[in-house]
């Protein structure tokens, strides 16, 4: 369980509208650097080693709202913080949070939304400095959560249109599939169709 809201909670919010979806993208509460901000305030250098170099891993999480219940589940939280913690080390981040911590961290941030729809969560370990250079040591690297209201990630009603991808995923021993590491992410731009 993520979070538990009385029913008049949604009303009473002014950055909600009645179903507890944020009136803007920008009224969002996330975790950055180390304290609950605005999504219009969470702000990145374009020199940020993650993104100049994909240098960041990340997890994907539902969390499923329960009507009768009024309560907001999330799925395998603790299993995604240890993964993300050992993805993290793949890139050389080291001193994260204990598990429980980065938990306590993604519940928080959620029930600062007070969602009452569906959610997804990203929490993310990236490369934080803002120094040019391909390499993974001597950088510091923050934890953000962005939590987002989100129905069907894909059209359950009407089915889906599938293919076999001419593209191949990368080799474990070229950049570790395994860990959920953002520049490895680009190989997944086979799901968009390609033009000529």
């Amino acid at each position: 369980m993520l979070t538990e809201k009385p029913k008049a909670h949604a009303a009473t919010d002014p950055h909600s509208d009645a179903h507890g979806s944020p009136a803007s993208i920008d009224d969002l509460v996330t975790y950055f650097q180390g304290e609950y901000v605005a999504m219009r305030d969470a702000k990145v250098s374009v020199l940020t080693h993650a993104f100049m170099y994909g240098t960041a891993v990340f997890e994907g999480i539902r969390a499923y709202w329960n009507e009768e219940q009024g309560v907001l589940y999330g799925l395998k939280l603790r299993e995604h913080m240890e993964r993300i913690r050992r993805n993290a080390g793949m890139l050389l981040m080291t001193d994260l949070p204990p598990v429980d911590e980065l938990v306590h961290i993604v519940v928080e941030t959620v029930r600062r939304n007070s969602f009452r729809v569906d959610a997804y969560v990203r929490p993310c370990f990236y490369k934080s400095g803002t120094s040019i250079g391909v390499r993974l040591h001597n950088l510091p690297h923050e934890f953000v959560v962005v939590a987002l209201p989100f129905g069907n990630y894909i059209d359950t009603e009407h089915g889906v249109r599938v293919m076999t991808s001419t593209w191949r995923r990368n080799a474990d021993d070229a950049l570790p599939a395994r860990g959920k590491i953002v520049g490895g992410y680009v190989n997944m731009v086979s799901r968009s169709p390609r033009r000529s």
